[in-house]
């Protein structure tokens, strides 16, 4: 099962009965010749994209074995990841997942026994630190997932914290400017 997120948007459609559906044959259009000289630009529609369903949604959405693909942007939100998926950006670095340092971590992995997350850019917003708590952009607790081919940056406190039992595998990742 595939998940796709386009601006926090599910294009998941579940399995459903086929549905037979006959349509007339398209017309037929004869093909325009441009003039000798003449350059024809075309450009596509912009596609339609209802903003409804975060990635958090998808995440909470996703069955074990499922994995979530995630397009291009930058995403203002807390994941908490789920076990047994796969978080994927569609564009490895060009996926930003991003939260003010005070309110917490950009990624919570927290008793997740498999799973992986590959591609992304993590980092805080802001520069101050809660009087209270020290948040790390990206906390793994008890857990043993693969984390490959990310960034994590920008941290207002550590950038990546491990804890707890599990093995966790952090392969091919760029820690930088983190406090």
């Amino acid at each position: 099962v595939a998940w796709w997120v386009w601006n926090n948007t599910s294009y998941f459609k579940p399995a459903k009965e086929p549905e037979v559906v006959t349509h007339p044959p398209p017309p037929v259009v004869p093909p325009v010749k441009p003039e000798p000289g003449i350059t024809a630009i075309v450009t596509p529609p912009p596609p339609v994209v209802p903003s409804t369903t975060t990635i958090q949604a998808m995440i909470d959405q996703a069955k074990p074995g499922s994995e979530v693909i995630v397009p291009e942007g930058i995403y203002e939100e807390q994941l908490r990841f789920k076990e047994g998926i796969t978080l994927r950006a569609a564009q490895p670095g060009k996926v930003t997942i991003q939260t003010d340092g005070k309110v917490g971590s950009a990624l919570l992995v927290e008793g997740c026994k498999t799973g992986s997350i590959s591609g992304f850019v993590f980092q805080h917003t802001g520069t101050e630190i809660s009087e209270k708590d020290s948040w790390p952009v990206v906390l793994l607790k008890s857990s043993s997932i693969t984390l490959e081919a990310c960034t994590v940056q920008s941290g207002v406190a550590d950038g990546l914290h491990i804890t707890g039992a599990g093995k966790a595998q952090v392969t091919r990742c760029i820690m930088q400017n983190n406090t």
